[in-house]
């Protein structure tokens, strides 16, 4: 009587530091799930980037191609925070502003306030050199 083989044979469990089975991809680290409430930080960012360069020049300073780009911005895929890193300073400088509108927090106000006490302190240090 021939043997057949059953197609749910337990495959035995690998190792951490075993080689992956043949087709089997290895993770590095678990897949991220976010709900709609996470994606706010993309059109913010998309914004930043509008500011101050194109979409083609983010890209390729990513070092990814600009359909990529467009896709992760949309919320397909993940845009890697180490690929913003390599984004030049003026970005940054721009995603501050985009946050600061997003959160709200341009306080005239506070700002005058913080203007005021500015103006203060370079008043004293010019009075010091002066001296």
């Amino acid at each position: 009587m021939p043997r057949t083989m059953n197609a749910a044979v337990a495959q035995p469990k690998a190792n951490e530091l075993d080689l992956p089975l043949i087709g089997e991809a290895r993770r590095r680290q678990p897949v991220v799930k976010t709900d709609d409430g996470a994606l706010w930080i993309l059109p913010v960012i998309a914004q930043a980037i509008d500011r101050v360069m194109s979409r083609k020049e983010a890209a390729l300073t990513m070092g990814m191609d600009e359909g990529q780009l467009s896709r992760q911005l949309k919320g397909d895929g993940h845009l890697s925070v180490l690929r913003l890193g390599t984004l030049p300073p003026q970005f940054w400088g721009a995603l501050r502003d985009e946050l600061a509108i997003y959160f709200d927090l341009n306080d005239p106000q506070a700002e005058a306030k913080q203007a005021a006490e500015l103006i203060t302190r370079g008043m004293s240090m010019l009075m010091a050199r002066v001296k």
